[in-house]
């Protein structure tokens, strides 16, 4: 086990863009400006909740070395209310852009400026992040997958790299089943 990780793997609680809803209504909701980097809903936060407590009770909150978070509402809500940051033995937090959605020209994909979140979550290392706006994002132009496939690759070297053997990393459904399929472990 010398040169191995444990890796958890986190998607975020329920946000505003991803309430049911019929394809028309998805949709429209895709280029919506309401739905700009949209916070947790009610059920969001319930999941958080109920996630906590798993995480607590397994033992996994004692074990995580480091939680690496997208630099997105929906993530940083739910790393900080599944993990406790700033609570006496939580673990620290690092914001990382490589683990960010696939983008998209949704604006739920679009992050805010990252000083607008430095203030709400105190605890979170936004270091790794170069730009404080958005470099990534394109309203009209898509990620391709091989970008995706790229950025992923650069995401678990920066991964392997790091001291921390046990990591919590709380991203989004697309990035996360890409990242495992190209692992080869989907």
């Amino acid at each position: 086990m010398e040169e191995a990780k444990i890796i958890h793997l986190v998607r975020h609680a329920e946000a505003f863009h991803n309430v049911d809803g019929d394809a028309s209504l998805k949709q429209a909701r895709a280029r919506d400006q309401n739905f700009f980097d949209p916070k947790l809903t009610p059920n969001g936060w319930e999941q958080i909740g109920r996630l906590r407590k798993i995480v607590g009770e397994s033992g996994i909150d004692r074990r995580v070395q480091l939680v690496v978070v997208s630099p997105l509402t929906r993530t940083l809500q739910t790393a900080v209310g599944v993990f406790g940051s700033g609570e006496i033995g939580s673990p620290p937090f690092v914001a990382q852009e490589l683990c960010r959605e696939r983008m998209s020209v949704r604006s739920s994909d679009k992050r805010r400026a990252i000083s607008n979140y430095a203030p709400m979550f105190t605890t979170v290392d936004f270091s790794q992040i170069e730009d404080d706006d958005d470099k990534m994002w394109n309203p009209d132009t898509p990620e391709t997958m091989k970008e995706l496939q790229e950025r992923i690759t650069l995401f678990l070297q920066w991964l392997w790299d790091r001291k921390e053997t046990e990591i919590a990393v709380v991203s989004h459904s697309s990035f996360l089943r890409n990242m495992l399929k190209r692992a080869n472990l989907l």
